[in-house]
């Protein structure tokens, strides 16, 4: 049989139960500090009509630069780039539908002719 849990009470601090019924919160007026002096308000009063967020004026929208579009893709990034299996492409160029272009050791694939074979304008 396990033991009863023991509850742990809050340690009684000494201050009043409830800070708000104190003479300072109900009187209206500020909170003093120890010296005596009232506290400054930390956001002073706004007067109406203002704001307190800056104004920022709406400025031209910087000219877009043509995105960078390789001209070759890897049979990997053709497979991210047409959503299609590695073994489908392969399988296309293997009908001829698709040239692969061997550079070194590998081989990449056109993009203009993936366009072709997704019937994508170029």
């Amino acid at each position: 049989m396990k033991p009863p849990i023991k509850r742990i009470r809050p340690r009684p601090t000494g201050k009043t139960p409830d800070a708000r019924n104190t003479p300072a919160a109900t009187s209206g007026t500020p909170p003093q500090r120890a010296s005596g002096t009232p506290e400054k308000e930390f956001f002073p009063e706004i007067p109406p009509g203002k704001s307190r967020a800056p104004r920022h004026t709406p400025s031209a929208p910087e000219p877009t630069k043509p995105a960078n579009k390789p001209l070759t893709y890897t049979i990997a990034g053709a497979c991210q780039v047409t959503g299609l299996s590695r073994a489908t492409l392969y399988r296309h160029a293997a009908a001829g539908r698709l040239e692969l272009v061997k550079v070194g050791g590998r081989r990449l694939v056109p993009a203009q002719n993936l366009r072709l074979l997704l019937g994508l304008p170029e």
